[in-house]
């Protein structure tokens, strides 16, 4: 648990149980909770590595509770109180987080996009405007022609679900993946035949202890118009209150014919509506330098125009969230580090190379000037071929001019922790103190001797 301010903390997860142990009195408050959160249950489930694209944190604040769980390829999702949105757009960015597509309630999701663009730019886009359905009185209808799948119905059954897929989602999906998809799924789904073929479907998803959900809800279409969705639908809600739980669904708010139909069957809305947005970066790019001592690294940075914001922390390491003293006196196998945000539009990546090569010893493979051990030596944390690419370019120029190996380890794109507060804008904070930690370390020294 990280404190951000006196009444402010966090928790970043490193596995789904223990997200879940945590937050499950949250996640199901009550059923109408649940049902908003049933996303939560079912990623949480498979979330056992964190990373970039995989995590999970907590926020909390005088009673208010913000939740995120991300796993890839998955939505981020989203749930509690907006007020917190804010802290965790930040810290999302300070640990070098993925943010692509976000799912939550729509107040609170807006509320994030908005503070995360305020922090990196971006832009983004509304994919789904969805409505959560849950049933209150069930109006039975027939459901004769229906019947359970079971494993030989599993071709047939995979030429429906390619063309559900691509008229409700646009995706054209192969005969092969979808029988993968399916297999051992079968009996989830629900069907109605004519003529020896699936026209009609509908499947159990996001099974819980108290609720389950209703999905992949299909008819074919030149089948519609007869009642089969209508029938199919009633035969899964039939059996998800004979297992004594509450059935409900997603709904495209878009889309008032099917919602119509389920509204008819007994289905009310829930107040909340669920939106997905797509987050796309532009001109806000992020660059990771270790090079020994984070003050001395981040000081001349500060005044580069283009240079938005530079946060001290540590990378590399296995430990979640480690404090300054651990990695100090080197018990993780984190290095201290950078992270600096800058417009690429003012500044240019191998400008910023240009300063921290001119800034560190690249020939010291044992920390930089007084600092040593492995939490001080040097590398360069890149997030794609070009940032490599001007990397070895700088390192073989290097190399060539001096005859000597160059010790700084090129490495992929990874978490960042930031530091404590009080190691954050060190040289800004404390200019006098920052200088005689320069001449101290011998790296002002050296700064002299190359410009020279």
């Amino acid at each position: 648990m990280k404190t951000l301010k006196s009444n402010i903390s966090y928790k970043l997860y490193s596995n789904g149980e223990q997200f879940i142990k945590e937050n499950e009195i949250y996640l199901k408050a009550n059923s109408n909770t649940y049902v908003e959160t049933a996303f939560f249950f079912v990623n949480a489930r498979n979330y056992h590595t964190l990373n970039q694209r995989n995590y999970a944190l907590q926020f909390k604040s005088n009673g208010e509770v913000l939740l995120i769980l991300k796993l890839e390829p998955y939505n981020m999702l989203l749930f509690g109180s907006k007020s917190l949105c804010y802290y965790a757009a930040n810290i999302i960015s300070d640990l070098n987080l993925i943010v692509e597509n976000v799912l939550g309630e729509e107040e609170c999701t807006l509320e994030f996009l908005k503070c995360y663009q305020n922090r990196l730019a971006g832009e983004v886009e509304l994919q789904h405007s969805m409505q959560i359905m849950i049933l209150e009185k069930f109006n039975n209808f027939s459901e004769s022609s229906v019947f359970q799948c079971s494993a030989k119905d599993l071709e047939d059954l995979a030429l429906c679900y390619c063309s559900f897929k691509k008229e409700a989602f646009s995706e054209e999906i192969e005969f092969s993946a979808a029988l993968e998809i399916l297999k051992g799924k079968e009996h989830t789904f629900y069907a109605i035949k004519e003529k020896e073929r699936i026209v009609s479907i509908a499947s159990k998803t996001r099974n819980y202890d108290t609720i389950c959900s209703i999905s992949c809800v299909y008819t074919i279409s030149e089948y519609r118009g007869r009642g089969y969705a209508r029938q199919v639908v009633s035969r899964v809600c039939m059996d998800i209150l004979n297992e004594g739980k509450t059935p409900y669904l997603y709904v495209d708010s878009l889309n008032p014919i099917s919602n119509h139909l389920y509204l008819s069957m007994g289905f009310m809305y829930l107040k909340q509506q669920q939106v997905q947005y797509h987050y796309h970066p532009t001109h806000i790019n992020r660059a990771i330098f270790a090079g020994g001592c984070f003050w001395c690294m981040a000081e001349p940075f500060y005044s580069l125009d283009g240079v938005k914001k530079v946060v001290s922390g540590f990378v590399g390491g296995e430990e979640v969230l480690p404090t300054y003293e651990e990695v100090k006196y080197g018990n993780t196998e984190h290095r201290e580090a950078i992270l600096i945000e800058y417009d690429a539009s003012k500044i240019k990546y191998s400008d910023l190379l240009d300063i921290y090569f001119s800034s560190i010893d690249p020939f010291d493979f044992g920390g930089q000037y007084i600092d040593r051990g492995h939490n001080y030596t040097c590398g360069i944390y890149t997030s794609n071929l070009f940032e490599k690419e001007e990397v070895f370019k700088r390192i073989k120029e290097l190399e060539e001019s001096h005859n000597q190996k160059v010790c700084v380890e090129l490495c992929d794109d990874t978490l960042f922790y930031p530091a404590e507060e009080e190691h954050q804008d060190y040289a800004l904070k404390n200019p006098e103190k920052m200088q005689e930690e320069l001449k101290i370390s011998g790296r002002q020294k050296q700064g002299e001797k190359k410009n020279g």
